[in-house]
């Protein structure tokens, strides 16, 4: 499944929702940027086609971190691949 996809499937469930549902997704979302409330109370007040559009560009930006995230989660993880004796210098 490439970003598109990703992308398209979740603007399909966001279609789904009734707006009670929507705007506690939006919710979430303010909370997982760590707004003060001050900050949270212009962004409650826009319109649900606004808040559908900053929910599909937040979930964009967590899927492209996601992608781009290191294969290597742990440091052994990242020696263990550079021991592999395929990637010994004397091969070359």
């Amino acid at each position: 499944m490439d970003l598109q996809d990703i992308l398209e499937e979740q603007e399909n469930m966001l279609e789904k929702l009734n707006p009670e549902q929507l705007n506690q997704k939006f919710e979430d979302m303010l909370n997982d940027m760590n707004l003060s409330d001050e900050k949270k109370e212009p962004l409650r007040r826009q319109p649900l086609a606004n808040k559908k559009k900053m929910l599909l560009m937040h979930y964009k930006g967590t899927v492209t971190s996601y992608e781009n995230k290191s294969k290597f989660d742990k440091p052994i993880e990242y020696i263990q691949y550079l021991s592999q004796p395929e990637l010994s210098v004397n091969k070359m």
